[in-house]
């Protein structure tokens, strides 16, 4: 707008507007100030005004400069330095402008701005993980310009950090989690091994992942990187973390049918620090040996029971995956309480015992003093020995067995069988004097205390003839 004073009545005023191309833009006004409305941005114009009645006009009046307000600036690019983490705006030069502002708003509200007599500019502390609007606005003495048109760019990240890990030593897989950094839109974690040429890695869009399939027995470097918009996040720390102990192999198990000891032994594995040796039983219970060498016992097994052997190694945090499993039973239990019953009539003699544990058989030697032995071989938990001699001390003893072990022979059980003379006088008496001689035949027959034999022929009661053996010593 141009304004002036001593606008006389009656008149009308031209002013003019020359650029520094000669080129002349008029506005007609018939007050004391007029405006244009199309001056091009960045010029200079020099500016009269001549006042005008119906016949005459006034001498123009002293000319002045004019400059309008610089253009807007165009082209306006901005990159950031990944390392350096600067932010480098430039733009295209604007017609009229003596120096620059760069305006950087953050998404996370942080503001800043940069002054510059050229066409560019460097953001050194922007705020990390935001994403900036960034304008250029262009100025002289007296006027600024209209903002550029603004562009959008991300600065570096912000770097993540708290990097924890944790193993699962059943798995060998490593969890890893950590705290976001803003402006990491993914992350990668890898577990790099020290001792051979293995990478493994996740990827998530979150703060934590899982890594697995590790070897097991190997140590390795744990990191977590990210990637922002235009930058990444490199990794700030490492964790060292070492998987299970890889299984002991070449599993030997030795047994004894002497004791209820097992001996283990093994090869040594990968990343062991020292094993633990394992005898589990069906019911779960389980006995064990603690070595930092490839061989030990576990003693004191329970007769008679089946047993899983294995070995796991272990280390300072972790057991290591079984071995190989080995199946062995210890030797049978010794049959216990023992009980007999002697049926004198017939010369019988009934053991019975109680058992625990895993068996076959069992088998019940019956000895005299003269060094006669009757064997009775049976599954069951009872046996009968025939043939026992009267008058005779016998002991009796019950061992268990299996497909490869005998137990130990139980405590003997010993049995007193009748005399002679008291089994005649014993047996008379079940009989009336009719059946004397066939009770005494009978006697004969069972005690065999005689060395001579003579033939009788009785009836006995009038049911039957019988030719009957009697033996008997002379007197």
């Amino acid at each position: 707008m141009v304004a002036w004073k001593n606008s006389g009545p009656d008149q009308r005023q031209v002013v003019t507007a020359v650029d520094n191309r000669g080129q002349t833009s008029f506005c007609n006004s018939s007050s004391s100030n007029c405006t244009f409305h199309q001056l091009q941005c960045g010029n200079k114009y020099a500016i009269n005004v001549v006042g005008y009645t119906n016949s005459c006009s006034s001498e123009p009046a002293a000319a002045k400069e004019l400059s309008t307000a610089p253009c807007i600036p165009t082209h306006v690019k901005a990159s950031v330095d990944c390392d350096s983490g600067i932010m480098a705006v430039t733009w295209d030069e604007a017609p009229g402008a003596t120096s620059y502002v760069v305006y950087a708003r953050g998404s996370l509200g942080y503001e800043a701005q940069c002054k510059s007599a050229s066409i560019d500019c460097d953001f050194v502390n922007l705020e990390c993980g935001q994403d900036y609007n960034v304008s250029v606005v262009a100025q002289h003495d007296t006027c600024v310009s209209a903002p550029s048109e603004a562009i959008t760019i991300s600065a570096d990240p912000c770097p993540h950090s708290g990097l924890h890990t944790s193993l699962d030593c059943n798995t060998n897989a490593v969890s890893v989690s950590w705290t976001p950094g803003k402006g990491i839109l993914h992350y990668d974690a890898s577990a790099d091994a020290f001792n051979v040429a293995e990478e493994k890695s996740c990827s998530t869009n979150g703060s934590s992942c899982n890594i697995t399939s590790l070897r097991c027995g190997e140590s390795y470097r744990v990191s977590v990187s990210g990637e922002g918009q235009t930058c990444p996040s490199p990794s700030q720390s490492w964790n060292r973390i070492n998987t299970a102990p890889c299984p002991p192999t070449n599993l030997v198990v030795s047994s004894s049918c002497k004791s209820n000891n097992i001996s283990v032994s093994w090869q040594d594995s990968q990343g062991s620090m020292s094993y633990m040796a394992v005898a589990e039983n069906e019911n779960g219970r389980q006995w064990t040996c603690n070595t930092s060498s490839t061989t030990c016992q576990i003693p004191e097994l329970l007769c008679g029971q089946k047993y899983d052997v294995y070995v796991v190694g272990i280390d300072s945090t972790c057991f290591g995956a079984k071995s190989e499993i080995k199946t062995i039973r210890t030797a049978p239990c010794v049959p216990e309480n023992i009980q007999t019953h002697l049926d004198c009539p017939s010369g019988v003699l009934n053991v019975t015992w109680k058992s625990t544990g895993y068996f076959t058989r069992f088998q019940a030697s019956v000895a005299n003093s003269k060094g006669h032995v009757n064997i009775c071989t049976t599954g069951k938990n009872y046996c009968m020995v025939q043939n026992m001699e009267c008058g005779t001390t016998y002991d009796v003893t019950v061992m268990a067995q299996d497909q490869a072990c005998n137990s130990s022979h139980s405590p003997v059980k010993q049995v007193k069988t009748g005399e002679p003379a008291a089994e005649r006088n014993r047996m008379r008496s079940q009989y009336n004097s009719t059946d004397s001689l066939a009770a005494v035949l009978i006697i004969a027959i069972k005690t065999k205390q005689c060395s001579k034999h003579f033939l009788y022929k009785t009836k006995l009661k009038g049911r039957c003839y019988a030719k009957l053996t009697y033996c008997a010593k002379k007197k």
